[in-house]
Formats: C-alpha cells, structure tokens, sequence
C-alpha cells in the first residue's frame, strides 16, 4: 500500500489484495474495515472518494488489512456485527451472530404473536448459550412485557451479553446468569415455567473441526462450535432439561434448537418427540438447508 492514497484508491488496492489472498467478500471488508477506521458510513467513502487519508489513518487501516488477510473475521476487527437488524457488540470469545439464526427468532416470535391473539402473551423466554445475546435480545426486543433468561458459561458472553442488552434498550428484561444448560435459568425464574426455550447450541462434529473455514476455526471459539463425535452432546443435554416437569408451560410453549445439516434436524426432531415434545418439523434457513428444530407443548 502506498504512503499517499484517497480513499477510492485505497479500497481498490484493498479489494484486490484481498481477492488475492482469498478472502470471501474482498469489496464489502475493505469498505467496512475503512469505514470503522474513518468512523463514516460505507456509502460516505464513495462521496468523499477524493480525500487522501492522512498518516494515523494509512496506518490503522494498514494493521487491519493485515489482520483481515491473516484470516481475522472482520466482525472481530471492527468489534461489532448485526442481527435482527440491531447492533451487537462482539469480540474473540463469543461466535459471531450470523442471519441464518434469525430464522429461529422469526419462528419464536410467530409463536409469541399467536399467543398474544388468544390473550395469553408470552411471559418468560430462556436462551441457552446466549454468547454475544444476539437471540436473547432480539426475543425482548420484539416481545414487549416478556422476561428473558439466558444463561452462559464463558467470562465474555457474561460480560458482553447484558452489555448488548443494555445497548438495545431491553437490559431490564434480560437476565444473563452464569451456568451450563436450561435449568440455572429455569431457577433464576423461580421454576415458573417458560413459554419459548430457545438455543444456537455447539453442533459441529469434532471430526468437522479443521476442516471449517480458518475464519470460524482458528478464531471463534471452539467450545461454541463443537459438540462431540456427532455434534449432538450439547442437544441430549437440553432435551432432557426441556422434557423436566415444570419447565415448559402446559398451556403452551415453543423449543427451538439450531442446528446444522438435516441428519441432526431429523435426530433432534425425535428427540424431542421422544421426550413428549409435540408438533416436531424443521424449519430451513433463507439458503435451503435445515437450521431449526421446532417442537413444544401445543396450545389448544
């Protein structure tokens, strides 16, 4: 990179470095990483196309180009990544929210919206293994009234969840506790029953592991990721947690568990089934493939 560029120069030159160390959306990255370090809109570069970037600028822009082509996720450079059209904070130590999970807040928030019509509004909501709090709070963001409990085992989602919370104006409705699984959240509420679990649980097979892509595998965390030899160990644990007498309303309530390729779905599925869950189907992401498993107590 030379030492005196616009910035149109500078996001050409990083574009096609980019390409050629293989990075996925070459164009888009060095326009949010030079973004982030100007502090302007993506669209603000192209109107200001002309401007040289002073030496501190060159400079920071430099180290992340560097990172970026190393193989760091640019959500983890910048510090920040959205779902559900909101923004959450995210650094190394929580996975990186991605658009394929909203799929299992749009069924959450059908079911909430239907218990809303028959009078019965969704009261308490669980997440499991809430990591940045992506679902957490997009669950309280969209279910006013409702109380969120999401649970964790890692310092950093306990540090950055009820922060994210906070940032999107629902902190006092998430409660982000420290412990593995359904039941400390279950305690929190003071064993009064949920009316949505829901969980982006691990579900990688450890096999699967060194071959994900170096983004995912040598910088998210592995614990979030991998779930034993059939990336189901983490599911068994919550099917049983869920199938506990008194932790689903029986006047009606939603599980809803991540998962990744339609062997899991259809394990998952009669697991559910199998611990007196109802109405279990699989629900595909926006790019076809099975993402979710929902099944629960019906209403009605």
């Amino acid at each position: 990179m030379s030492d005196t560029w616009t910035l149109l120069a500078a996001l050409q030159w990083t574009a096609g470095f980019f390409e050629k160390q293989g990075v996925p959306s070459p164009r888009l990255d060095a326009e949010v990483l030079l973004g982030h370090v100007l502090s302007l809109p993506r669209i603000q570069l192209y109107a200001q196309y002309d401007r040289p970037l002073v030496p501190s600028e060159r400079h920071d822009y430099r180290e992340l180009v560097k990172r970026r082509a190393a193989g760091e996720p640019v959500q983890y450079l910048v510090g920040a990544q959205e779902f559900w059209s909101l923004p959450f904070a995210v650094e190394r130590g929580v996975l990186i929210p991605r658009p394929d999970t909203e799929v299992l807040v749009e069924e959450a928030v059908a079911f909430a919206k239907e218990r809303a019509a028959a009078g019965v509004p969704v009261a308490r909501v669980a997440d499991v293994g809430t990591g940045s709090g992506a679902i957490a709070v997009a669950l309280a963001h969209e279910l006013e009234g409702a109380e969120v409990f999401a649970t964790d085992i890692a310092d950093v989602p306990l540090r950055l969840a009820p922060a994210n919370a906070a940032a999107n104006g629902v902190g006092e409705r998430v409660r982000v506790l420290r412990g593995a699984g359904l039941l400390p959240a279950w305690d929190a509420a003071e064993r009064r029953p949920f009316q949505i679990v829901a969980s982006n649980p691990p579900y990688i097979r450890a096999a699967d592991y060194a071959g994900l892509m170096r983004e995912v595998r040598d910088h998210e965390p592995r614990e979030a990721l991998v779930a034993g030899a059939d990336g189901l160990d983490v599911v068994r644990a919550l099917v049983r947690e869920v199938a506990t007498p008194g932790v689903l309303d029986p006047a009606g309530a939603r599980v809803l568990i991540e998962i990744g390729d339609r062997d899991q779905a259809e394990r998952t599925a009669e697991m559910l089934t199998n611990a007196g869950l109802s109405g279990a189907r699989i629900r595909d992401d926006y790019a076809g493939r099975p993402r979710v498993v929902v099944a629960g107590i019906q209403t009605g």
